[in-house]
């Protein structure tokens, strides 16, 4: 009697946690999508970042993965900004993201290879003459 008891309360904990993760599912959304180069070569290690007036706790960040893929999920609705960033390439930022109750939305980025800028400083003093 004590085993069957045990397997009635393990059935109602698991039935708990999954109505808990699938009525979540239900009020919040996600966001996803890929990095690129102009040549559409998949990025992977770029730096995204996701932020929003209404996030609590600060901005969150992922780093695409080995075929340039990134993704939030359990996002409430709101308004968002992703921006994208890779050291070579231009940086970019999408804002007024609006994300809906059970949406998915998929933003990708294309990112153009940066300028390289230099800067080379001289300095020497003129040599000293004898005469």
């Amino acid at each position: 009697m004590k085993e069957f008891k045990r397997v009635i309360v393990l059935v109602l904990a698991l039935g708990l946690l999954w109505s808990m993760s699938y009525s979540q599912s239900k009020v919040t959304g996600a966001l996803e999508g890929t990095v690129v180069d102009d040549e559409e070569s998949a990025l992977p290690g770029v730096e995204i970042k996701l932020s929003s007036p209404d996030m609590m706790g600060g901005s969150r960040s992922r780093v695409t993965d080995a075929d340039g893929k990134f993704r939030f999920i359990g996002l409430l609705p709101g308004t968002y900004a992703l921006e994208a960033g890779l050291q070579g390439f231009t940086p970019q930022r999408r804002e007024d993201i609006r994300l809906f109750v059970g949406q998915t939305l998929i933003v990708d980025f294309v990112l153009q290879i940066g300028t390289l800028q230099e800067a080379i400083t001289v300095t020497g003093t003129a040599p000293l003459i004898d005469v």
